[in-house]
């Protein structure tokens, strides 16, 4: 999985992408699934530190240079990763914390700018506490309605801030990285969230 940061055309070699190898390896010749368009995509080459290598793993920068995608349809924040890895989503369930010096408590269907991977989207904001305002001490758990469709996993971080001005209000992570819409009177899947949240492994997967 690859999170892009940023696109450009090479003479002679066409579209190239970098970003930071975030799970398993890239190797030349491999398939790729370009999101969240969900179309195919090759790897023709690969540099790092502007070497050309075979094959580069989790957590080093790399420059992917693709077949089968032109430079100008790629945008900062799409993702490419092994086939059927990843699902595109509008809806995420996260677990939230307020920012220890935040200006502003967080509120219940208030607008904020998502930041995920590379990925800076609007976001909606549903508390599932009942509560119309959070700021306090500890997690709560909530959902993020999305004007664009991001790609994410289960425990990813990422942050919240104000649209303007472009203030850090809170972050989180990731408990259903594809997921429904919860109404604030469900408690069974509220449980179920909390449990997603959870220490224990177990318990996470049951």
């Amino acid at each position: 999985r690859l999170a892009i940061d940023r696109s450009f055309p090479v003479a002679g070699h066409g579209t190239v992408v970098s970003g930071t190898v975030a799970s398993g390896s890239i190797g030349v010749g491999d398939e790729l699934e370009w999101l969240p368009s969900g179309r195919s995509v090759r790897v023709r080459g690969l540099h790092r530190h502007d070497r050309a290598v075979e094959r580069i793993g989790r957590g080093a920068r790399a420059a992917v240079n693709l077949v089968g995608v032109h430079h100008s349809e790629i945008a900062r924040g799409q993702e490419l990763a092994s086939p059927g890895y990843l699902v595109p989503t509008r809806v995420l369930s996260v677990e939230l914390q307020s920012v220890t010096d935040a200006p502003r408590p967080l509120r219940h269907r208030s607008r904020y700018r998502l930041h995920l991977g590379t990925a800076d989207v609007t976001a909606t904001l549903a508390l599932l506490d009942g509560s119309n305002e959070y700021s306090g001490e500890g997690a709560v758990v909530g959902q993020l309605f999305l004007a664009e469709s991001v790609s994410a996993v289960h425990g990813e971080a990422f942050i919240l801030r104000d649209e303007s001005p472009p203030t850090t209000l809170g972050g989180g992570r990731i408990l259903q990285p594809h997921a429904r819409r919860i109404r604030r009177n469900d408690a069974l899947a509220i449980a179920r969230l909390r449990r997603l949240g959870g220490a224990d492994p177990a318990d996470r997967i049951a």
